[in-house]
């Protein structure tokens, strides 16, 4: 073989390792963000706010609504029992949200980051809305996590899941 030809395969197959590179990368980011548009259409924190809002029925349709959604993701990949289990965990989760949710839902909507100074009452709201904020998000990951290994087990053919 020429110094010539084996120099122009060495450079081939570097450049198809960086190809392959890219592609698996991009592959990821494709998986990526359809799990999390899967996510967003399952929870949305405007759905939850409105809910919560409307009342005890609005708030308990939304709930099992919610819980339906994340289950039917794995309703054929586990058993009835590891299904009951994932819905207590799922039940935990929302429940931490809607413990950290405060009464007067508005202190979610307040801005106070432009404001120099802030009184105590204020602070309180800001303290709860971050609590509400974080719970939100323990769950939304939560969620996430579902749809994500949901997403690889399709795509490895695999039939059982991991709790």
């Amino acid at each position: 073989m020429s110094p010539s030809l084996f120099k122009f395969k060495k450079k081939q197959i570097k450049l198809n390792k960086i190809i392959i590179f890219y592609v698996q990368n991009y592959i990821k980011i494709k998986k990526m963000s359809f799990a999390s548009q899967i996510t967003d259409a399952i929870l949305s924190r405007d759905s939850y706010l409105t809910a919560y809002k409307s009342g005890f029925a609005a708030f308990y349709h939304y709930r099992e609504h919610l819980l339906t959604e994340l289950l039917r993701l794995y309703q054929h990949r586990l058993f009835p029992s590891q299904l009951d289990a994932l819905r207590e965990r799922f039940e935990v989760s929302l429940q931490e949200v809607v413990n950290a949710t405060p009464i007067d839902v508005e202190i979610l909507e307040r801005d106070y980051e432009h404001q120099p100074a802030i009184t105590l009452e204020e602070q309180r709201d800001f303290v709860q809305r971050n609590h509400f904020e974080q719970a939100f998000s323990r769950l939304r990951e939560s969620v996430q996590s579902v749809v994500k290994s949901t997403t690889k087990l399709s795509s490895h053919g695999s039939v059982s899941a991991h709790l």
